[in-house]
């Protein structure tokens, strides 16, 4: 036992001594595990051992089994991390109430709220914002000159396409309102209402507005891109103070060139016609005006007064259409006072013949008030004894005999052989015959008109 504790000592002083030259031989200090520095070991002489006295052997030790050694688990397979998402691409709003804006900035107009949710497509990022296509019933304004059809004034749903090429869509209706995106000649737009000089339409899907990028989360799982720096305004630097700088020499405006003849009768038509627009329509002399501009668009020289002959001409136009339109009226109220004359014709016609049977029945009335009878004349035929030689008869009845006093000569003073077969009216004394009837001894007689046969 003793001998194995000295080679196990031994054994140590080897390997540190191995260790010390090591690390000399590497230029590095060399310090014991529990004190300063020791000094290099100075072999001892080996003194022999006494030989072991005679002991019964102890059964070796048996060895430990040694430990089963782990087996190590695979490493798991890295995953790769997922790239960020490149522009355009899906996104959904991630809050409630987002305003959606003309441009990337707060104090732009705002144009669309979106809900929580809801989906767009992003098409690229400005600190902080993005941009994207506009949604579904987004409204902006175009101009009213560069669309086709012009749409009236009001509430309209028409159609419309551009006359112009690279016509700008705006946020609101006037011309330095933000830009929602320029379009090509023809391009189609449905119009919501009209305002003036600007036409409000639904924005196409072309069309780009802007939404804050902290209310936008990307789809498919993909990461939101990295955002730009926030905008940062550099400080100002003040302004040094304005040295006094030299006053230039005033240059008076230079004139303008004196006006043409032409000019000056453009001005003269204009103010003539200034005039004659003040009175009605039906007393405008227009044919004389229509002619003096026509003369003067024809003076015009081509090339440096072809705008001046376009004007004329216009005016021309605007002129003829105002006598066209007074034709038109004049005409209507030519055929107007021809029907109304046809009109009063008509009823001239009616009144006079009711007059003429008013006064008919007044003079009738008359007639039967102031004659004792009235009838037609006519003869007594073969009546024995009948004391006259005429009677009066009417509607095919006998009414009464005509009989004639004679005078103090023996002569009769009326003669009524000229009224027989006639409509006469008679005024004398009606007597009654028990015999004969009734008996009018005539004072006078008149002949009178009625229609009817006796």
């Amino acid at each position: 036992m003793r001998r194995f504790g000295l080679e196990a000592k031994e054994l140590r002083m080897r390997s540190f001594r191995i260790f010390a030259v090591t690390l000399a031989l590497a230029g590095l200090p060399c310090f014991a595990e529990d004190g300063p520095e020791a000094p290099a070991p100075v072999p001892a002489p080996e003194t022999p051992a006494p030989p072991p006295a005679a002991e019964t052997p102890a059964p070796a030790p048996e060895a430990p089994a040694p430990a089963p050694v782990p087996e190590a688990a695979p490493a798991p397979t890295p995953v790769p991390a997922p790239a960020p998402a490149a522009y355009p691409f899906e996104a959904e709003v991630s809050a409630d109430r987002v305003r959606v804006r003309a441009g990337g900035n707060i104090n732009e107009r705002e144009i669309k709220t979106l809900a929580k949710g809801d989906r767009v497509t992003v098409l690229e990022e400005q600190y902080g914002w993005y941009r994207i296509a506009c949604p579904e019933g987004c409204k902006a304004w175009l101009s009213a000159k560069l669309v086709s059809p012009a749409p009236s004034e009001g509430p309209v749903q028409v159609q419309v396409s551009l006359t112009g090429d690279n016509v700008q869509l705006r946020a609101s209706d006037s011309p330095k309102a933000s830009s929602m995106g320029s379009f090509p000649k023809g391009t189609a737009f449905q119009t919501v209402r009209r305002r003036g000089d600007w036409v409000e339409v639904l924005c196409p899907k072309e069309a780009s507005a802007w939404i804050n990028a902290k209310y936008v989360a990307p789809l498919n799982g993909v990461v939101r891109p990295p955002l730009s720096p926030p905008r940062v305004e550099e400080p100002r630097q003040p302004e040094p103070e304005p040295k006094p700088a030299h006053r230039p020499e005033h240059k008076p405006a230079p004139k303008p060139a004196p006006a043409t003849a032409e000019q000056k009768d453009w001005q003269r038509l204009e103010a003539a016609r200034a005039d004659m627009l003040r009175l009605p329509l039906d007393k405008m002399d227009l044919d004389p005006a229509i002619a003096a501009y026509q003369a003067l668009a024809d003076r015009c020289r081509a090339g440096s007064q072809d705008a001046l002959r376009a004007r004329c001409m216009a005016r021309v136009e605007e002129l003829a259409e105002r006598r066209r339109v007074r034709e038109e009226i004049r005409t209507s109220i030519g055929q107007a006072r021809e029907d109304l004359q046809r009109k009063l014709e008509e009823i001239n016609a009616i009144y006079e013949k009711r007059r003429e049977e008013i006064e008919k029945q007044y003079l009738e009335s008359r007639v039967q008030s102031q004659f004792t009878e009235t009838g037609w004349v006519g003869g007594v035929g073969r009546m024995i004894g009948c004391p006259a030689n005429y009677r009066l008869n009417k509607g095919g009845r006998h009414l009464c005999f005509l009989i004639v006093d004679k005078d103090e000569t023996g002569k009769e003073p009326l003669d009524l052989r000229p009224f027989f077969n006639h409509y006469v009216g008679v005024i004398g004394e009606r007597h009654h015959d028990p015999d004969w009837g009734d008996l009018i001894y005539v004072k006078m007689i008149q002949v009178l008109e009625e229609p009817e046969t006796p």
